[in-house]
């Protein structure tokens, strides 16, 4: 995947309640990439998926070659500390998949629709037991917005 098909946060305020996180466990490599849904397990770390709290944020896992320096950019691990997006702006936005644990990218996003986070951390348009994280301006721009979790 190319930085100009990668999901990546555009524009983020760090003064509008974007938290950091203690990551709980390693990112796999079919999360990199991906637009996923986390909370926090209840030693207040970052976790993919609802954990003890339920869908809190969101998170994109960037993995590849950084365009400044050329280097190679590895998953975090555990313990890393990672920023969580309440309020953002993502380009490149697709659906994230889950089928039995397994991340994927699904679908591009549908302008004008509004997008849910899952317990398994799957991003989708579907309402049923999603937490709202946001709605598409054009299909690949999704306004994140997740006050209200």
């Amino acid at each position: 995947m190319t930085l100009a098909t990668k999901p990546r946060i555009d524009k983020t305020d760090p003064y509008v309640g974007n938290p950091r996180g203690t990551l709980a466990a390693d990112v796999t490599a079919d999360q990199a990439n991906l637009v996923i849904g986390v909370g926090l397990n209840s030693s207040g770390q970052v976790v993919v998926g609802a954990g003890a709290s339920g869908i809190l944020g969101g998170v994109i896992f960037a993995v590849g070659h950084d365009y400044l320096t050329g280097g190679l950019v590895q998953p975090p691990v555990a313990g890393d500390t990672i920023d969580v997006f309440k309020h953002a702006e993502i380009v490149n936005f697709a659906v994230t998949v889950v089928t039995t644990g397994v991340f994927s990218l699904g679908a591009p996003g549908v302008a004008g629709t509004k997008y849910y986070a899952h317990a398994s951390g799957a991003v989708d348009a579907t309402a049923t037991a999603g937490v709202f994280i946001g709605h598409t301006m054009e299909g690949s721009r999704l306004i994140v917005d997740v006050s209200a979790a």
